[in-house]
């Protein structure tokens, strides 16, 4: 499997305000739900055998697969650059960063399946 940092290092990069979230039991792994306001690529939904993308666009909304923080709420700033593998939150007021990487536990990949919006 390439690294998890060269599938990352594709140019793309949106931010939008999250709408919702779900947190799965497994080490605070979850979904992070996000209308988009600004974004480079109109839908991404990229398949790989290794396992999955940390994020999925479609038409200006957008799911985040990762750690989900118990401070994160709705109407939160959340800034996304993928070639960094660096989520940035509240970009504007904060220093607070999460980072991605491609998800290749089958307990995340299942939880994802299950509860994401993109049926």
């Amino acid at each position: 499997m390439k690294e998890s940092a060269e599938y990352l290092r594709n140019n793309v990069e949106f931010e939008g305000y999250v709408t919702g979230f779900e947190q799965s039991n497994n080490h605070a792994f979850g979904i992070i739900r996000l209308q988009l306001t600004k974004w480079n690529t109109q839908n991404f939904n990229r398949e790989i055998k290794e396992g999955i993308f940390p994020y999925r666009i479609e038409e200006g909304v957008a799911e985040l697969y990762c750690t989900v923080s118990v401070e994160r709420k709705k109407g939160d700033i959340v800034n996304l650059i993928s070639n960094k593998q660096t989520i940035y939150y509240n970009p504007q007021d904060s220093k607070e960063e999460g980072n991605i990487y491609i998800i290749t536990d089958p307990v995340d990949i299942n939880f994802v399946k299950k509860n994401t919006e993109f049926k």
